[in-house]
């Protein structure tokens, strides 16, 4: 290997990266030695380019110069993520490694992606990426030099073009040649050229458990061919990464792929816009501006070519505090949008992933439809050990399995409580089981967005619930609440917690997922103490804390 690697890297990173020089070459990855100062020359001499993403460089202006000089030079840009950064779109979209300190790396892994970034299928990858960003600003607007956009887009799918062709020829084969008098099979027709943009999708190169689901969903899409699917769950469960691991799998199957987050509440038009350049391989850039005619013009080219689009964290979109599944004001256009997807025939696949249920899913989807809905429930204990395989903890086969019921199996707060099992208890399960395994403050905070996007009956029954700790009946719960309530505005409420991925219904009756439980308990001790110590009673006047008729076991679960 001839061409040198490039490191961009700030002086507080200098450990990190004199390891790095003294190890990749040693593993065949020469590194660039030259001084700091000879970026412009370097750059372009490399191959590629590993950025050390800590909390040093990744604000600093000299070291984005690096990385835009290296997209110019089309070189790949391998992010190498150190400890809690919060990375800028274009390295997110790259597929970072991360490690948890400068002095945990994972040399096997970085090799493992440097090999493959040499290879031609990640030479491809890396003109994808480019492909993606250049399509990206053109869709939000950034026209100023709209011109040379077009021609570098031109020039990057004319690349890809014929490197597809090259990976899709046979493999010459070492036998004899074909007589003469044979004729010359015709060379097999070159794949059809896919257009990814995974936008800011996870990496799932590490992907743990799921399998019923992810053979469920396979069946959705493969089989049933599926227009319109949504995964719901309460928050943590794993949506953003089943729905991208999905995704992954079968992008082989559509010709273009979309991933797009909802998380910052993008205006439908927004998007709408990225999408439809994207599908049209930038040949629609005067869009209308009416909303429905966007969808319009999306609608036949999900008609005419197999698309994939992924819409994740749909929550985001939807109001609080009101009936579950509805829009927020200026979002009602993402309704019609799933209505027109749902119910046209076309034959690409809608992803949306949400802690809600929007709406228009209620009367589109069914067993024989080709709108779906997977509710995903927790992993078992089996998939939850897996997930914490290199987080350093110990414990008995039953501890394992008290951790992971303790909470209900949301990867989240699994992951989220094993680093303070890690930094709190030293890794010891048992002990932290022992002091009654509360819930942290990463959890408390996860459960609380949701919490307070309830309306006050549902936040009353969910108080409910969790006063009783075990299965009930509908009848039995609206029957403790303290202000009567129509049975219509009872059983909507229930409908929207439902909805809202926060009541399980079993065949002994309504309750709660564990950790749903134990936060609720929580909060209704804390909030109790807190009214008996300033004398604002509201709780105290509509919840009784111990029912008369409730279990011996249940006070007593209560108190802890």
């Amino acid at each position: 290997m001839s061409e040198p690697l490039f490191i961009s890297h700030t002086a507080a990173d200098a450990p990190l990266v004199a390891h790095l020089r003294q190890r990749l070459p040693q593993e065949g990855f020469p590194v660039w030695e030259g001084a700091d100062d000879t970026t412009q020359q370097a750059i372009p001499a490399c191959w590629a380019v590993l950025i050390v993403a800590s909390p040093y460089s990744i604000t600093d202006p000299a070291r984005h110069t690096e990385w835009k000089l290296a997209l110019r030079h089309d070189k790949p840009l391998l992010p190498l993520v150190i400890g809690e950064v919060t990375l800028p779109p274009l390295l997110r979209r790259r597929r970072p490694i991360t490690i948890s300190d400068a002095d945990s790396i994972d040399l096997p892994a970085l090799l493992l992606r440097l090999t493959w970034l040499r290879s031609p299928r990640g030479e491809l990858q890396t003109l994808r990426d480019r492909l993606a960003d250049l399509e990206r600003a053109l869709a939000r607007g950034q026209t100023s030099n709209a011109a040379a956009i077009h021609t570098e887009i031109a020039r990057i799918q004319r690349q890809i073009a014929d490197r597809d062709q090259t990976l899709a020829a046979p493999v010459p084969s070492p036998a004899e040649p074909v007589p003469a008098e044979v004729p010359t099979p015709p060379a097999p027709p070159a794949a059809p050229m896919r257009h990814e943009d995974w936008g800011e999708a996870p990496d799932v190169s590490t992907f743990y458990g799921r399998q019923d689901e992810l053979v469920t969903l396979a069946q959705w899409i493969a089989t049933d061919r599926c227009r319109l699917l949504s995964i719901l769950g309460i928050g943590g469960m794993g949506k953003t990464t089943l729905a991208t691991k999905v995704a992954h799998n079968h992008a082989a199957d559509f010709a273009y792929v979309v991933w797009r987050s909802l998380r910052n509440a993008p205006p439908l038009n927004d998007l709408l816009g990225q999408c439809i350049v994207f599908l049209s391989d930038q040949r629609e850039t005067d869009l209308p501006d009416d909303s429905n005619r966007r969808i319009t013009l999306l609608m036949q080219y999900l008609q005419q070519q197999r698309c994939l689009l992924v819409l994740d964290n749909a929550e985001t979109i939807l109001r609080g505090g009101d009936q579950a599944g509805r829009y927020r004001e200026g979002y009602e256009g993402y309704g019609d949008l799933i209505l027109r997807v749902g119910e046209t025939a076309h034959q690409s696949l809608l992803i949306v992933t949400s802690r809600e249920k929007p709406r228009e899913f209620g009367r589109l989807e069914g067993a024989a439809s080709p709108v779906r809905t997977l509710n995903l429930a927790g992993v078992g204990q089996d998939d939850g050990k897996a997930l914490l395989h290199d987080k350093g903890l110990e414990g008995s086969d039953t501890d394992w399995s008290e951790l992971v019921r303790i909470y209900s199996g949301n990867p989240l707060a699994l992951k989220l409580t094993a680093e303070s099992i890690r930094e709190i208890f030293a890794g010891d399960i048992n002990e932290f089981l022992s002091e009654g395994g509360a819930i942290f403050g990463d959890v408390l905070a996860v459960l609380d967005q949701q919490f307070n996007r309830l309306a006050p009956l549902e936040q009353e029954i969910m108080y409910w619930l969790a006063i009783e700790r075990e299965p009930v009946s509908a009848d039995e719960v609206r029957g403790s609440l303290v202000a009567p309530v129509g049975k219509r505005a009872f059983l909507e409420a229930l409908g929207d917690l439902r909805r809202r991925s926060l009541v399980e219904q079993s065949p002994a009756g309504l309750t709660l997922q564990n950790v749903v439980m134990e936060y609720m308990t929580e909060r209704l001790v804390e909030q109790v103490v807190e009214e008996i110590e300033t004398g604002r009673i509201r709780l105290l006047n509509s919840h009784a804390l111990m029912k008369a008729q409730a279990k011996e076991y249940v006070p007593s679960s209560a108190r802890g």
